[in-house]
C-alpha cells in the first residue's frame, strides 16, 4: 500500500515539472513531524532514505519509459 501512495506522489511530481527524485528529500520532514508517534523512524533514517531512493529511482526510470512509449504510440 505504502508503495503505490509512494508512487502516486511520484507520478503527480513528475506532471508538475521535477525531473529529479523528491520523496527522499522530504523525509526529514516526515520524520520530524511523526517522530513522537514513530521513535523508531530516527533510529532507521539511514535505512529509510537508501529504500526511499531506491524506489524512486527505479520507478522514475520505469516511468520514463513507460511514457516514452505511450508517447511514441498516440
Amino acid at each position: 500500500m505504502l508503495r503505490k501512495i509512494m508512487r502516486r506522489a511520484m507520478l503527480h511530481g513528475r506532471f508538475l515539472g521535477a525531473k529529479r527524485p523528491v520523496l527522499a528529500n522530504m523525509l526529514p520532514a516526515v520524520r520530524n513531524e511523526m517522530k513522537n508517534a514513530y521513535p523508531e523512524l530516527v533510529e532507521s533514517a539511514a535505512h529509510v532514505h537508501r529504500v526511499v531512493s531506491a524506489e524512486e529511482t527505479r520507478f522514475l526510470r520505469t516511468l520514463d519509459t513507460g511514457l516514452k512509449k505511450l508517447k511514441n504510440w498516440s
